[in-house]
């Protein structure tokens, strides 16, 4: 299964990955802030989605419990957003330079 593209990690893309196409139910709490979702998670008020490298330690601990061993390779994606009628101080333009070629070997 090729990797998914980060930005689309969600319940729809998740149960597809598993062959659980059907549509993702309707109703329950939807949450717009990563670690209030956790939270709701940790306190026992249903499932989430987590990233690994976030959730690992709460999972080792047992403040969380992984429901299936599925997990999905994911491509990164990153933005960097500057606008154009502005011009960024050496200082910025160099920060910017730096966060591309870091994401650029990060992808490749």
């Amino acid at each position: 299964m090729p990797p998914f593209d980060s930005t689309d990690a969600d319940w729809s893309v998740w149960l597809r990955a598993v062959g659980l196409g059907r549509g993702v139910p309707s109703g329950g709490m939807h949450f717009n802030n990563y670690p209030l979702l956790i939270q709701a998670g940790v306190n026992g008020q249903g499932d989430a989605l987590g990233w690994g490298h976030l959730v690992e330690d709460l999972i080792k601990s047992g403040a969380l419990v992984q429901c299936l061993p599925t997990t999905l390779l994911l491509k990164p994606a990153f933005f960097l957003a500057t606008s154009e009628n502005v011009h960024l101080r050496p200082e910025a333009a160099t920060f910017c330079e730096c966060i591309v070629a870091e994401t650029e070997r990060l992808r490749a």
